[in-house]
């Protein structure tokens, strides 16, 4: 999508900023691809956006308020929910203190991850922890990677692209050219005249 075209619908009021927005980062959520993704939000469209997440299936957490920006984490509930309680997650998690379980509800363990990373996020930006690299667990990411990513420091990545790659390698390329294709048609649809979350599925 031209560049010039996007900075013109983008000028033409809040709602299309939002729209466009959206569209640019959360093409994979919408089409079902990932279940959650993070995006820094100016704080002028903040309203807007949260009114229209009110037509969708998702949710929203802000990790950080900044003076001029938010960084959010918009997620698909239902999808989330059963994500964060696999076991394997559950189990990830757990090496940081968060304390889901397989006995407890999907949407006990939806909230306590949320609760526990928005929290550990706060920590970070006040100064008084290290960044929480359990968000790439949280963010989907595939275990391996996340694990290789902490114990490399986030050097020594095969390839960058919406995550650090440390593992399986053609796969991780073919998941991004998904990503890239969805991402593209999101942003054609919303100029087209749909809303963001006309997109949802």
């Amino acid at each position: 999508m031209p560049y010039e075209q996007m900075k013109e619908y983008h000028s033409r009021g809040i709602k299309e900023s939002v729209n466009i927005l959206m569209a640019m980062h959360c093409g994979p959520m919408l089409r079902g691809l990932r279940n959650e993704v993070i995006l820094s939000v100016e704080n002028r469209l903040m309203k807007e956006m949260i009114c229209q997440l009110q037509e969708t299936p998702y949710g929203y957490l802000i990790l950080n308020r900044g003076k001029k920006k938010c960084l959010v984490m918009l997620y698909h509930i239902e999808r989330f929910c059963r994500y964060i309680s696999q076991k394997e997650i559950i189990k990830a998690l757990d090496v940081f203190g968060y304390e889901l379980s397989e006995e407890k509800s999907p949407e006990e363990n939806m909230i306590r991850a949320l609760f526990g990373i928005a929290q550990a996020m706060s920590e970070y930006y006040a100064g008084r922890a290290e960044f929480p690299h359990e968000l790439g667990y949280i963010l989907e990411y595939p275990l391996r990677d996340v694990e290789m990513y902490i114990k490399n420091q986030g050097q020594n990545s095969l390839m960058t692209g919406y995550w650090k790659v440390y593992d399986n390698l053609e796969k991780a390329k073919e998941t991004f050219k998904k990503y890239d294709q969805v991402r593209e048609q999101a942003i054609a649809d919303v100029m087209a005249g749909k809303m963001f979350y006309e997109l949802a599925v």
